[in-house]
């Protein structure tokens, strides 16, 4: 079987994962398709995001296959931001306004003016993406791809062929006078 490549696009509040393939049979596509929510469930709760947050992600997704490909849809405003990340950005939208300020339990208020913004006042930082839909997509594969081969009629009719012979070669040392 041919790697898969996987492509990711994204706008506002949508993540889209493209999984192209030239070989990949159809029960590794059909396990695929059912254990990725599970596998993604599994992924985010160990980076301790709360089960609320994993619901509302889990019911906005959807994988849909084609005959090349199998693409996962994401409509979370969070997920764009947590899977790839955020360049480092100045808030010009704030010019002019007055921004309340949380300073250590007190809130005060400070006016964003064009001189704060010029010195880099306001600024948000940048974030890394955790590429966690990512690693849920590889590892459903890799789990895709075991199960297909270890039930395969191919892999049962192996398995069935050795436990046959190991039972006869029981059977004939049982019957060979010693």
């Amino acid at each position: 079987m041919i790697a898969p490549t996987i492509k990711v696009s994204s706008g506002k509040n949508i993540l889209i994962y493209n999984i192209d393939f030239n070989e990949m049979d159809i029960p590794t596509i059909n396990y695929f398709m059912s254990s990725f929510k599970n596998s993604l469930a599994e992924v985010l709760a160990s980076q301790r995001y709360s089960q609320k947050f994993i619901d509302t992600v889990l019911n906005n997704t959807s994988v849909d296959a084609t005959p090349k490909s199998i693409r996962i849809t994401i409509k979370n405003e969070v997920m764009p931001t947590v899977e790839l990340g955020r360049q480092e950005k100045t808030m010009y939208y704030l010019r002019g306004k007055t921004v309340p300020i949380n300073s250590f339990g007190r809130i005060i208020f400070r006016k964003v003016t064009e001189r704060s913004l010029l010195r880099g006042k306001w600024r948000q930082r940048r974030v890394e993406g955790k590429k966690l839909v990512r690693g849920a997509i590889v590892n459903t594969l890799q789990e895709a791809v075991m199960y297909t081969r270890m039930f395969s009629p191919e892999a049962r009719s192996a398995t069935e062929w050795i436990t046959r012979s190991l039972q006869n070669l029981l059977v004939s040392k049982r019957k060979s006078p010693q």
